[in-house]
C-alpha cells in the first residue's frame, strides 16, 4: 500500500497533499491492496496452504481475517466511490476497473502463466498510478513513457519476487533473474529517452532509475535476502523510496538553477 502511494504521489506533483489528491491516493492504494490480496487468496486455495510459498500458505492460514479484512475494504471503497461518482478518477476506476474480472477469470482457468499474468498486473498498476486522476482518455494516454517506465518497474519488482519464491526450482530462479535483468535494462533505456525529451523530468527520471536500483540490487545479494526473509520487504521498501527521493531531487534541481 505504501509504495502505491509513493509512486503515485509523483504524479499528482505539485502539490500533491490537496484533501482530493489524499482521498484519491487513499483509495487507490487500498484498491491495489484488495486486488493484491485477493490475487493471493486464489492461489492459496488453490493448493490448500500446502504450496511451500509463503504468501500463499500464509494467506490460506489467514484466510478468513484477509476475506473479512477485503470485504470491509471493498464495501468502503464502494461508498466512497458513490459519494464522489462526479469526480473524474473515480469515473476512470471504474473503466478501469472493469479489466479485473476477466483477469480473475481468465486466472481461474489456467489461461495465464506467470509471465503474462505479471504484465498483466504491470499494465493494470501503472495505469491506475499515472492515468486515473487526470487522465480524459485512458486508452490514448495509456500509449506514453510515463506508463510504460511504471510498468516496467512494477514488472521488475514482481519478477525479484518470484525470483526467491521459487528458490527451491532453480531452473525457475535462473528464468526469473535472467528476465529481470533485461527489465531493469530497458527501463534504463526508457528512462534516458524521457530524460532526453524534457530535462524537466530528470528528478523523476532518476528517482524510479535509484528505486528500481535498489530492487535490482536484491539479485545481487541472493544470499543476504534469502537467509533474512527481507526481500519481499526491501522490494517494498525500494517503491516507497520513490516520492521522496523525488522530493531530494527536485530540491537539487531547484538548487542547481538558482545557483546558475
Amino acid at each position: 500500500m505504501l509504495g502505491c502511494a509513493s509512486c503515485t504521489l509523483i504524479f499528482l506533483e505539485p502539490n500533491p497533499f490537496t484533501i482530493k489528491k489524499i482521498i484519491f491516493t487513499a483509495l487507490l492504494s487500498i484498491a491495489v491492496w484488495i486486488i493484491y490480496a485477493t490475487d493471493h487468496l486464489v492461489d492459496s486455495f488453490v493448493f490448500k496452504g500446502k504450496s511451500g510459498i509463503l504468501r500463499h500458505d500464509f494467506h490460506y492460514r489467514y484466510r478468513y481475517f484477509f476475506i473479512t479484512v477485503i470485504l470491509f475494504l471493498a464495501i468502503l471503497e464502494v461508498w466512497v466511490a458513490i459519494k464522489l461518482k462526479n469526480e473524474l478518477f473515480v469515473k476512470n476506476a471504474f473503466y478501469l476497473s472493469m479489466i479485473m474480472p476477466v483477469y480473475f477469470v481468465l486466472k481461474f482457468l489456467k489461461f495465464l502463466n506467470s509471465i503474462i499474468k505479471m504484465l498483466f498486473v504491470s499494465a493494470v498498476f501503472s495505469a491506475a498510478v499515472v492515468l486515473l486522476f487526470n487522465s480524459k482518455n485512458l486508452f490514448f494516454d495509456f500509449f506514453s513513457f510515463e506508463v510504460l517506465a511504471m510498468m516496467l518497474l512494477a514488472l521488475l519488482n514482481q519478477l525479484v519476487l518470484e525470483h526467491f519464491e521459487n528458490r527451491d526450482i532453480k531452473y525457475a530462479q535462473n528464468y526469473f533473474s535472467v528476465i529481470a535483468f533485461k527489465v531493469f535494462l530497458w527501463l534504463s533505456v526508457v528512462l534516458i529517452l524521457i530524460s532526453i525529451l524534457n530535462l524537466y523530468a530528470i528528478p523523476y527520471t532518476l528517482s524510479v532509475f535509484m528505486s528500481a536500483l535498489s530492487i535490482f540490487n536484491i539479485l545481487k545479494r541472493e544470499e543476504f535476502f534469502t537467509k533474512n526473509l527481507l526481500y519481499r520487504f526491501w522490494a517494498d521498501f525500494s517503491l516507497v523510496l520513490i516520492f521522496p527521493l523525488l522530493k531530494l531531487f527536485l530540491f537539487i534541481q531547484s538548487f542547481l538553477t538558482n545557483l546558475l
